[in-house]
């Protein structure tokens, strides 16, 4: 049979297909191999086949599920459940602690309720108490002249100001007193901590 190759080179053919096959045999043999498994997968399960006893369990996540399906999967929220039983009562707190100062515009302690001490210098005061109350709420506002109530009246405009201790002592509130301006103006002032 003359296929108009020359022999030569038809030997040559054949050796170099020889070679290759060789060189490649296990590579065409997994190639076959893994060929024939989905085709024998794909022949052997029908549409629709694969059922929860197929499924490993976990083996379905979120990740896998389209977006339509997750939503196709949240309910209603249903009725709530019955009350549960009233736990025992908790240990009683320490009594509220009523802390306060009335101060004039010099600096005397006129009436207090825990407070120790008052130093004073221009409008800065520094109210000593006797706890820490650097971890309470607390709040000031201007004053009548020596603590005088005087009903249906009300103390001059001006602005008060409290803050944590300069002196960064936990048992000291400082208050700051300004005129209606904002300029710093000794002030009587009452001061209330709430702990």
């Amino acid at each position: 049979m003359n296929t108009g190759v020359p022999i030569r080179v038809r030997g040559m053919l054949k050796i170099g297909l020889g070679r290759h096959v060789r060189r490649n045999a296990v590579a065409y043999v997994a190639l076959f191999i893994s060929l024939g498994s989905t085709s024998v997968a794909a022949l052997r399960l029908p549409a629709n086949s694969v059922g929860t006893r197929q499924l490993k369990n976990q083996s379905v996540t979120r990740s896998k599920l389209s977006a339509t399906t997750l939503r196709s999967l949240v309910g209603k929220t249903g009725p709530p459940g019955p009350e549960g039983v009233q736990g025992p009562p908790g240990v009683p707190g320490a009594p509220a602690q009523s802390l306060w100062a009335i101060v004039s515009s010099d600096g005397a302690l006129l009436e207090s309720s825990g407070a120790l001490s008052i130093t004073a210098s221009g409008n800065l005061y520094g109210v000593v108490f006797d706890r820490d109350v650097s971890h309470c709420a607390r709040s000031a506002t201007l004053g009548f002249p020596n603590g005088v109530v005087f009903h249906g009246g009300a103390p001059s405009p001006g602005e008060v100001f409290v803050a944590g201790s300069a002196a960064l002592n936990p048992a000291e509130i400082d208050v700051y007193t300004f005129s209606s301006t904002g300029a710093s103006q000794p002030r009587p002032f009452d001061l209330s901590i709430a702990c």
